[in-house]
């Protein structure tokens, strides 16, 4: 897969930041406050000089979130704290910013709800409209009821969730069952993660951490193991998106459909009707095969038919 540290041609608009720290910032992403820059406010990039030096942030959404890598490919990585149920709160909790009405959705075969917890059954919700979008049960192992051990697999301990298509807003609500009341004192939370991440991420250690610490009322330490949870990788898709009225309407539509010839270097977009507004196009833009480069910028790739035939054949 190619990202977007790893690309050699120019990757911005001209006068733009390509950089912010380590991380790529390709177009349409933009760093601000040139709005030349970026393709519109959801592309925008805010690039935060912080204490673990500087670091780029999806400017659009609330809260805003760390981008960790971006994509031409139409992902982008970012990062996504851990939502907490304290002593059994039963309230519906929302797990991630809402990216309603821009081109960005939380990615369905990338990424999946996971809760920790037992006794319990977790409702996914659209929060809009609350309506029930999946779910999943957990049971609880004898070690549950303490805090010694709290190893976890799917459906003992915590349960996992898969996202259903195109979701841009995201809640969890626990329901325990009537038999486990006294669970509600537990310490139980919630993240969207991306699944290698935490397929690779010792879960259950941090568990039996946070568990530990809230037993011996260790508020120091607890709030500092929770603080650590926020850096959880969830992928975003993300599409340009076109309305008829404007004028990257115009400019993007020369370059929708099929080449001519082999030797094309243009590149060309696939655009679908966008799932929330009847006059706007949901557009992804690629470079030929054999070429390189950022199709997003609408100027010729870089490579040759000889380039694809080397890629082909040798």
């Amino acid at each position: 897969m190619a990202t977007s540290s790893s690309l050699s041609w120019p990757i911005a608009k001209p006068n733009c930041k390509t950089h912010c720290g380590n991380i790529s910032i390709p177009y349409p992403f933009g760093i601000g406050p040139n709005k030349d820059c970026y393709y519109d406010e959801w592309f925008e990039i805010e690039c935060t000089n912080n204490s673990r030096g500087h670091k780029p942030f999806l400017r659009r959404t609330q809260p805003k979130l760390e981008v960790l890598n971006i994509s031409m490919e139409g992902t982008l990585l970012v990062v996504n704290p851990a939502t907490f149920f304290y002593e059994g709160n039963r309230s519906t909790r929302q797990l991630a910013p809402n990216l309603t009405g821009g081109p960005l959705i939380y990615s369905q075969t990338s990424n999946k709800i996971n809760v920790m917890s037992c006794g319990f059954s977790a409702l996914v919700r659209s929060e809009s409209d609350q309506l029930v979008l999946g779910g999943c049960f957990s049971a609880c192992n004898g070690y549950s009821y303490g805090y010694e051990l709290y190893d976890c697999f799917n459906g003992i301990n915590c349960c996992q969730a898969t996202l259903p298509p195109y979701l841009t807003l995201i809640a969890t609500k626990i329901q325990y069952l009537e038999t486990d009341e006294h669970l509600l004192t537990y310490y139980d939370y919630a993240f969207l993660a991306e699944q290698t991440w935490f397929q690779n991420y010792n879960i259950s250690n941090a568990t039996m951490e946070l568990k530990e610490a809230w037993f011996l009322e260790d508020l120091p330490r607890f709030r500092a193991i929770e603080a650590s949870m926020g850096m959880v990788p969830v992928v975003l898709d993300w599409k340009i998106r076109l309305y008829d009225d404007s004028s990257y309407f115009t400019i993007f539509k020369g370059f929708i459909g099929s080449h001519s010839s082999y030797n094309d270097s243009r590149p060309y977009c696939e655009a679908s009707s966008s799932s929330y507004y009847v006059s706007t196009l949901d557009c992804s833009c690629v470079c030929p095969l054999g070429f390189e480069g950022n199709p997003y910028l609408l100027q010729p790739c870089q490579g040759t038919w000889s380039d694809l035939f080397h890629y082909l054949f040798l």
